[in-house]
């Protein structure tokens, strides 16, 4: 029974490892990012959208990706026409990504499907232009 246990418990750590800590939804996301002065990350979504759910299952559960977001960003998921968001967010198209200061100036907006080494590029990016408009 003990082995079983912790089988268990070592399938459930090895199966959750490589998780985003998303937020459950706008406010709530942008309260937490003021409070630990993150990057605020959106990802608006649609659920019948395909490359949003590729960019789910393989760029957003890639383990370097996820570790930096988890790191250094408040991350939130949305759902176009589903959830509220402040109309500065456009998303016409879907995936959309969003990379905001905590104070809600834009850092990048981009659309699309990426890889995780080009998502990795993106976050490079991000944290670059964010370093430059925090020292102004």
């Amino acid at each position: 029974m003990i082995r079983i246990s912790l089988l268990l418990i070592s399938l459930g750590l090895f199966l959750n490892a490589n998780v985003i800590d998303w937020q459950d939804n706008y406010e709530d996301a942008h309260a937490k990012a003021i409070q630990e002065n993150k990057i605020f990350y959106i990802f608006i979504v649609s659920e019948t959208c395909h490359w949003c759910h590729k960019m789910k299952k393989t760029t957003m559960s890639d383990e370097e990706v996820v570790n930096r977001l988890n790191k250094d960003y408040v991350a939130v998921e949305l759902i176009r026409d589903f959830d509220e968001y402040p109309e500065l967010l456009h998303a016409k198209m879907v995936p959309k990504h969003y990379f905001l200061t905590p104070d809600e100036k834009k850092i990048y907006a981009i659309p699309g499907y990426w890889s995780s080494e080009d998502f990795s590029s993106i976050l490079d990016d991000v944290t670059k232009k964010y370093k430059k408009m925090k020292a102004k």
